[in-house]
């Protein structure tokens, strides 16, 4: 049977045009996968590394009240998550003044010797940490807005101080600062939100001896994040809640992976316009071969028998373009990810090369949807056998 397969496939035809479609199935069917393959791919190394940028500069769990703000610091967390990272600190909107004008912006408060300061380090573009002293290290963004230079000093009134003012016409007992330090991180809801006020006594800007209002924790690795959540949530209060880094970044983490859906199916739509110029194929090698089907069937064969040559026919076709669209797909992923092919500026871009990602759930899913793409199309035009006039067919041709 797979001699007659072969011989359909590769033989001299009457209609030439057979053997074009034949080609255009088998070049839009591996096209269509090694597409599939390397933009998926390129969408996981993106998604990667946009994760890992965010896990690298931002904290990874957020520990708060579900209602109120300020609680004090349960030290025994430390003893029993020593693997984790614990940054206790306040967070508020307080007025920065320089040059005689005063600009509202959010202040991440923390301790000379917090382990934060290690990874916010790591993003210093300009001036160094100095922990000394009291210091104001900001965004590059709010740096630039403001014209602020280093080493100046600057003013910062919160919210208690306002107050004061408002209600009891007190002079502004505003506390002074030093900008020691920019940094830029590349995320832009930190970068234009958040400045990062250095202290021993950080709390008592806000009139506060010992209390936060949140606790920052960072994980060993992304992986571990939803498990350390789960375990700390069985040990603090219920009072507390806890947001991860999935749940701070959801909305920006919802939108990579729908990008990365609309671009899978908007390429598939490649290999389903070549299935159906396998279904033009099937249809008129079925009508080119009506003579020899008809000799099969008055021979003993039955229509079913007939109608699995044929089968095999669209199979062969298919499951061939679907492997070696894999292969090469799979090999360009290979070299990029080897050789680095395609290579950017480090100076202009966060990556200096292409970073593609092959995982072995997208390859199932691109084999198993090209597959049954492939059957329905082979399929669909098989129904012409049932409908031939046997009699007819040997009497005219």
């Amino acid at each position: 049977m797979y001699k007659i397969v072969k011989s359909y496939i590769f033989s001299k035809r009457d209609i030439k045009f057979i053997n074009f479609i034949n080609l255009l199935s088998i070049i839009g069917i591996t096209t269509g996968v090694i597409a599939l393959v390397v933009v998926t791919s390129l969408f996981n190394g993106l998604h990667n590394f946009t994760k890992e940028t965010i896990f690298n500069s931002e904290t990874h769990l957020i520990i708060k009240l579900k209602k109120g703000e300020w609680f004090e610091e349960d030290t025994t967390l430390k003893g029993k998550f020593p693997q984790l990272s614990f940054s206790p600190i306040v967070k508020r909107k307080v007025l920065l003044g320089s040059d005689q004008s005063f600009t509202p912006i959010e202040v991440v408060a923390l301790s000379n010797n917090d382990s934060y300061l290690a990874t916010l380090s790591k993003s210093i573009i300009v001036g160094k940490l100095d922990t000394s002293y009291g210091q104001l290290i900001v965004p590059y963004t709010l740096a630039d807005k403001l014209n602020l230079r280093l080493n100046k000093t600057l003013n910062l009134i919160s919210p208690n101080e306002l107050e004061k003012i408002a209600l009891a016409f007190q002079e502004s007992n505003s506390n002074s600062v030093r900008l020691t330090a920019v940094y830029q991180i590349n995320n832009k809801n930190i970068d234009l939100n958040s400045s990062f006020l250095i202290s021993d006594n950080f709390q008592a800007l806000f009139g506060k001896s010992t209390q936060i209002n949140e606790i920052w924790v960072k994980v060993p690795s992304i992986e571990s994040i939803e498990e350390y959540k789960q375990r700390l949530r069985s040990t603090i209060p219920d009072e507390f809640e806890i947001l991860s880094f999935y749940d701070i970044n959801k909305q920006f983490l919802d939108v990579l992976t729908l990008e990365r859906w609309i671009g899978f199916s908007i390429i598939f739509l490649v290999v389903v316009i070549s299935s159906f110029n396998l279904i033009s194929s099937l249809s008129l090698t079925i009508h080119e071969k009506r003579k020899d089907i008809a000799l099969m069937i008055a021979m003993g064969m039955t229509k079913e028998q007939v109608k699995s040559i044929f089968l095999k026919i669209g199979l062969t076709i298919g499951i061939g373009s679907n492997v070696l669209g894999l292969l090469i797909g799979l090999s360009l992923c290979y070299i990029q990810n080897t050789y680095k092919l395609i290579k950017f500026s480090g100076a202009n871009y966060l990556i200096d090369h292409l970073p593609l990602k092959v995982e072995l759930t997208d390859v199932l899913v691109i084999s198993s949807l090209s597959l049954i793409l492939v059957m329905v199309s082979s399929n669909f035009p098989l129904n012409k056998i049932f409908k031939l006039n046997i009699a007819k067919v040997l009497k005219n041709d």
